[in-house]
């Protein structure tokens, strides 16, 4: 049987008291809805009868295919109530998974799939918003979805629907809502099932799906933060603002106080204080635009401008104690932020996260998260994956030969681009990367990565750059040479020096882009295919911009998740009972007790995450990039 699930809940965060008051699903022929009785004036308590539950318990074992759309969310959900799905894994369809899987380019979510391709029109969704919106006016006593609730401290924001925290105010329009939802999981999963054996996608959609058990895993594990830093830091970012804004005061000399996350007051210092021009105004009111891009156009432009430069360190005070407040809200009771990893979070196959976002840490407050006392993180990362696959699939030997020999191909295009510079880093024992890490070498990897990713020989022209020859030769090394940026310009010659050497750079750059249109042609809609067979949608007016970077990253993407699956299934990962806590690009951080984190366990995990890349590639090489301990324990007394 084939039955549909879905889950309604008085919020989505589980891991604060959130839980499931309504259970509806679908065989295709019948549908069937529970429900628990939400305490209107403490919404924590959601009462269950156990016979209800049992009898849900039941249908769902005998099912021998569990259809649902986002299905982590329903698992954690149906857990929270003591319904277990959590070794059912194999059983489970996703139908936002296939849905990327796909069409990547598109919106997932169920009610607008099921429009575009279902026709449903979702007027039971639009009865059961109104009816909740008259429910919550008719009934302020009760314990309403808000901002600052105990049961989801850290929702809010521009945009929260709280009234859709709040169905349970109106059972029998959810219900139909909630009919409606399972019905159309079971006729998008026939659609789905359809196309994917149409065009062979099934496969990649099994990998794909692989990640609901891991990254489930990783959420109800969690991400261990240090409370008391982040308060410190909170405090200290306090402090730092005050100080800024009474220098602010004094350079301009201000008579009166101006409060600068007060819009109003920041127009005045911008343009009665600074004076500067109104480069942009409202089409509506005519006045002058405050948002971010705006002010951030300010600050570029006057870098000179000592004022607005404290403004500006002003305001990322105010966006660091923002993130940390953030944080401090999703934290639960052991000090764990329990962030959703996104297996459809972007367009292409990079995993994103949310409630918070722990994949965008700004890099002054990595320092807040670490392993708790007695365990240790390893931080593995995948070496120039995106390098390694566009050389192999450019096909040069020279170029494959670098990544074989696990040579840095950044270095191999220094020798070609600044052959004397590099000599005399010979000469002397000194890496080209570490004396020109700001300089020559950034310069190499954007130009690099510019190539990589398609960019035309005017485009890379103008990312590679050199300074003079005296500059070049000079004798001062290695502190006092430090070659100015602005004295930097376009080596024009680059492009031309790396096609010399690799020929098949714009052969496999024009193939990418005559790919796109070919599939374009022949199915109706561009994309790119990826390695391991993913295919990733492309906007038809950026073909020739992006075809090249979807294929790169997108192989990147895919092939990390193909290590999580390795590293899941290494027997020694799971003996030590380590844990994945944060996937961030093409690195992992797993989190294993201080004393079992042995050299032997290190080097299994290396080679697990490198036989990730290995299914896809010739080589692949993972590095051990750092281990992180608790702040108060000693690295030195370690078996690491």
């Amino acid at each position: 049987m084939l039955l549909a699930v879905d889950t309604e809940t008085t919020g989505t965060d589980f891991f604060h008291g959130c839980r499931p008051f309504m259970i509806t699903a679908c065989d295709g022929k019948s549908n069937y809805h529970w429900t628990g009785e939400v305490n209107p004036y403490d919404r924590a308590e959601v009462t269950w009868q156990e016979e209800d539950l049992e009898e849900a318990r039941t249908l769902l074992s005998s099912a021998s295919t569990l259809l649902m759309h986002n299905s982590k969310f329903d698992v954690r959900a149906l857990h929270s109530i003591g319904i277990d799905l959590t070794s059912s894994w194999d059983r489970i369809e996703d139908t936002m998974i296939a849905s990327h899987v796909c069409c990547s380019g598109e919106r997932h979510a169920l009610k607008q799939l099921a429009f575009r391709y279902l026709g449903y029109a979702n007027e039971e969704q639009k009865k059961l918003k109104a009816a909740v919106l008259k429910a919550r006016q008719e009934h302020k006593d009760y314990d309403l979805a808000k901002e600052g609730h105990h049961t989801m401290p850290g929702e809010g924001g521009p945009g929260t629907s709280w009234s859709s925290m709040d169905y349970w105010l109106c059972i029998d329009e959810c219900t139909r809502y909630g009919i409606d939802d399972v019905e159309m999981t079971w006729l998008m999963w026939q659609l789905y099932k359809n196309v994917m054996a149409k065009y062979s996608l099934r496969d990649v959609y099994e990998e794909r799906k692989a990640l609901l058990k891991i990254t489930y895993e990783m959420q109800s594990h969690g991400m261990h933060l240090y409370t008391d830093a982040v308060e410190e830091q909170i405090a200290l970012q306090g402090v730092m603002r005050t100080i800024l804004s009474r220098k602010i005061h004094e350079e301009c000399q201000l008579g009166n106080d101006l409060d600068f996350t007060n819009e109003k007051h920041i127009s005045f210092f911008l343009f009665n204080v600074l004076e500067l021009p109104v480069t942009h105004r409202s089409e509506k009111t005519g006045k002058p635009l405050m948002n971010k891009d705006v002010i951030d156009g300010y600050i570029k432009t006057y870098p000179e401008h000592t004022p607005l430069q404290h403004f500006a360190d002003f305001r990322r005070e105010g966006t660091k104690r923002g993130y940390l407040s953030s944080y401090l809200k999703w934290v639960d009771d052991s000090d764990y932020i329990h962030s959703d990893m996104l297996i459809t979070g972007t367009r292409e196959t990079r995993q994103a996260s949310r409630n918070p976002n722990t994949q965008n840490i700004d890099k002054a407050l990595t320092n807040i998260f670490g392993p708790p006392k007695g365990k240790v993180w390893l931080v593995y990362d995948l070496v120039n994956i995106e390098l390694r696959i566009w050389g192999y699939e450019v096909g040069n030997k020279e170029l494959t030969s670098i990544f074989d020999q696990k040579k840095s191909f950044h270095a191999e295009i220094a020798r070609t681009l600044y052959p004397r510079t590099f000599k005399q880093c010979e000469e002397r024992s000194i890496p080209f990367k570490v004396l020109f890490n700001g300089t020559y070498y950034q310069w190499i990897k954007n130009g690099n990565f510019c190539i990589i990713y398609g960019g035309s020989e005017k485009k890379a022209i103008t990312t590679y750059k050199a300074v003079s020859d005296e500059v070049l030769l000079h004798e001062a090394w290695p502190k006092e040479y430090a070659p100015p940026s602005a004295k930097a310009k376009h080596l024009t010659n680059a492009y031309t020096k790396i096609v010399g050497r690799f020929p098949e750079v714009p052969k496999f750059t024009a193939s990418k882009i005559k790919e796109v249109f070919d599939n374009d042609k022949k199915y109706g809609y561009p994309f790119i295919t990826c390695k391991g067979g993913y295919r990733l949608d492309v906007n038809p007016d950026q073909i020739y911009t992006t075809a090249c970077n979807y294929f790169c990253q997108g192989s990147a993407g895919y092939i990390i998740g193909l290590a999580m699956q390795e590293v899941d299934r290494n027997p020694d990962y799971r003996e030590a009972g380590a844990a994945m806590v944060n996937q961030v690009h093409d690195s992992l951080y797993i989190e294993v007790d201080r004393d079992k984190c042995t050299p032997s366990l290190q080097e299994s995990l290396k080679r697990s995450i490198e036989a990730g890349g290995e299914r896809l590639l010739p080589t692949c090489e993972a590095e051990l990039e750092k281990i992180i301990y608790h702040p108060e324990e000693d690295p030195s007394d370690s078996l690491c």
